[in-house]
């Protein structure tokens, strides 16, 4: 798995791997910290599958989840495999 994107809250953690549902694509969350009745406040990071990666933040561009400027940066990301 490898990290796509991070998400402020699992709100906008559910939204991104709806998202990528749509395209086709799983997506694992990783929560960062748990907060009141075991919603995350720290939000988490989104991975997905090594060769879904490009796929995947292209799909997130598409869907106006990211803009060009942060598909750059996501690009210039790439932290090793979980």
């Amino acid at each position: 798995m490898r990290f796509l994107i991070h998400a402020s809250t699992e709100f906008e953690a559910g939204i991104v791997r709806e998202r990528l549902a749509e395209a086709g694509i799983e997506a694992a969350f990783e929560m960062s910290a748990i907060g009141m009745m075991g919603m995350s406040a720290a939000g988490g990071d989104i991975y997905v599958e090594d060769d879904e990666l490009a796929r995947a933040r292209r799909a997130l561009y598409d869907a106006g989840e990211v803009s060009h400027e942060e598909l750059e940066e996501l690009s210039e990301e790439l932290p090793p495999p979980l």
